[in-house]
């Protein structure tokens, strides 16, 4: 497995800022490759606007690493997302990861009815931009996320049957599928042969199926929630799962800063799973 780790945490308090942004998305770099995660992953709203894709693809070699993905949201449109697909590619990255666009705050993840026509929209702009990516050879994978239109079984059965597994791939990340309810395992053993990248999370055991104001402590480091981490590793696995393992924990928890969360989290993986 290729284990990554999402930087974007360390750049949030920056967004627009550009001197302190390049200032510090470098030192995220320094800082993930010292704890020992071999790739990186960073969200495309917190680098593109920043930097040229050389210029990422440089720092990453500085200090023996890769930007293996850009993660993005659909709501940012066709011609963003293209866009993005380019950049990943010139910085010598292979995935463009997207999600769809996220609820209105406090809106509970149990609310009803599911939006059938926006699912049936963002399936179609997937399409469009999972064909652009192939073209590049990039993979596009979209991400079922809590607190978004695509979460619950039934959804994510839905836009599946709307696109196209060629090249359409999904991101499934545990800890989000356990928000929005959904067995972590079962999901990936339903849609193993589409799955082409993983983000692993651990849900804090108090938190509330409600969609968080930003900052909200929804995620703790792995090993200290609710979602069987081992296990679902430990699938992978067995399956000869070859590729991205991505570890992040947004909103950052207000009790740890983001290198102490990133070690503790590595070190869960070295005992417990072999990684």
């Amino acid at each position: 497995m290729k284990l990554a780790y999402t930087g974007w945490m360390w750049l949030r308090e920056f967004s627009g800022q550009r001197e302190h942004i390049r200032r510090i998305f470098e030192q995220s770099v320094k800082e993930l490759v010292h704890i020992g995660y071999p790739f990186m992953e960073n969200m495309a709203s917190f680098v593109v606007p920043y930097f040229r894709p050389e210029e990422v693809r440089e720092i990453m070699e500085r200090y023996g690493t890769r930007l293996i993905g850009l993660y993005s949201n659909l709501s940012e449109g066709y011609e963003t997302l293209c866009s993005y697909v380019d950049f990943v590619k010139a910085a010598g990255g292979e995935y463009l990861i997207s999600m769809s666009p996220n609820w209105d705050l406090g809106r509970d993840m149990g609310d009803l009815p599911t939006d059938w026509d926006g699912i049936r929209a963002q399936a179609e702009l997937s399409n469009r931009v999972g064909a652009y990516a192939a073209a590049q050879g990039i993979t596009f994978c979209y991400n079922p996320h809590a607190y978004t239109d695509v979460a619950t079984d039934e959804e994510m059965a839905a836009f599946a049957e709307l696109t196209d597994p060629e090249t359409v791939k999904f991101c499934f990340d545990c800890g989000h599928a356990t928000l929005a309810g959904v067995d972590p395992l079962r999901q990936l053993e339903t849609y193993y042969d589409r799955m082409a990248y993983i983000h692993v999370k651990d849900v804090d055991p108090t938190v509330e199926r409600v969609a968080p104001q930003f900052g909200r402590t929804a995620f703790v480091p792995l090993g200290f929630g609710t979602v069987n981490v081992k296990g679902y590793l430990r699938y992978l696995e067995a399956q000869g799962y070859e590729g991205v393992v991505c570890v992040g924990m947004p909103p950052p928890c207000a009790k740890i800063n983001d290198y102490e969360s990133a070690a503790i989290s590595r070190t869960y993986l070295r005992l417990n799973c072999d990684l």
